[in-house]
């Protein structure tokens, strides 16, 4: 037979008495807890002071990222900050002496590659080709220059860069505004001709060099002396053998080659 349980008055005394004890010891848990959370020194203030001062040190860190740049920038031509751009048709102030010396004709931040037209005579396989692979590190830093931040010539207005140091490797190749000078020379007379800016070199250009120039600027026989100033045939530092020489006939379009005891102009480029 199944036996219920019977409680007696004083079994209900003790739950009840246990009970009421119970709700006011958790009634003085509460209360301190909530005290500890809101009072001066409580666990909320003490996260509020803590995310403020979080918040302090991320905006003074912000503003110490803002300034560097500022600062960097300074030294750095504006479009440079601001993403990858090719100086390809800048002019180049080689020694920061406020004076132009050449117009930027290849940017190897960049790289170039293409032909000047090519294939228009029979002396070499495409000789107007040229080819230059982008460097990706390791460059030379530049700016636009503070003493001449413009120029205006025959490749139009454009700003003028000019080295911010002299650590890392030259980033820029430079033709010179204009010829080393009026006359014709044969090309073991043109070969070693050279003209110091600074500690920058200007030298003969080679033949993809030439090739280079006249097809970046996209140099025609219509517009390479009423646009660009350019004579007719420059020689390069390239022999084609022991008696040709390749030089770039502006008048017809391409690389040619020469016999090296004829005479053609001279004009330099260099690297900074």
């Amino acid at each position: 037979m199944k036996r219920e349980k019977k409680y007696s008055k004083g079994d209900r005394a003790i739950t009840l008495i246990a009970l009421i004890v119970t709700i006011i010891v958790l009634l003085i848990l509460a209360g301190v807890t909530i005290n500890l959370a809101v009072n001066n020194q409580g666990i909320f203030n003490k996260a509020k002071t803590a995310t403020r001062a979080y918040k302090n040190a991320s905006e003074n860190e912000q503003t110490g990222l803002d300034e560097a740049d500022k600062e960097i920038a300074k030294y750095m031509p504006k479009e440079e900050t601001e993403g990858a751009t090719n100086y390809t048709g800048y002019y180049a102030d080689v020694n920061d002496d406020g004076i132009v010396d050449g117009v930027i004709f290849i940017d190897l931040a960049q790289g170039a590659s293409g032909n000047w037209n090519p294939g228009n005579n029979s002396w070499g396989n495409n000789p107007g080709t040229y080819s230059y692979s982008a460097v990706t590190s390791g460059l030379r830093s530049y700016k636009i220059s503070t003493k001449t931040s413009s120029y205006s010539g025959k490749f139009g207005t454009k700003s003028v860069i000019a080295p911010n140091g002299t650590s890392g490797s030259p980033r820029f190749y430079v033709m010179a505004l204009s010829d080393f000078d009026t006359s014709t020379h044969t090309w073991s007379d043109a070969y070693p001709k050279t003209q110091t800016v600074g500690s920058v070199t200007f030298r003969l250009p080679s033949k993809m060099e030439w090739a280079a120039f006249g097809g970046q600027f996209a140099i025609t026989t219509s517009d390479y002396s009423s646009t660009y100033g350019l004579s007719d045939w420059y020689w390069s530092s390239t022999e084609y053998d022991s008696f040709y020489a390749w030089y770039a006939r502006f008048g017809i379009g391409y690389m040619n080659i020469d016999y090296e005891t004829d005479t053609n102009y001279v004009r330099l480029c260099a690297t900074f």
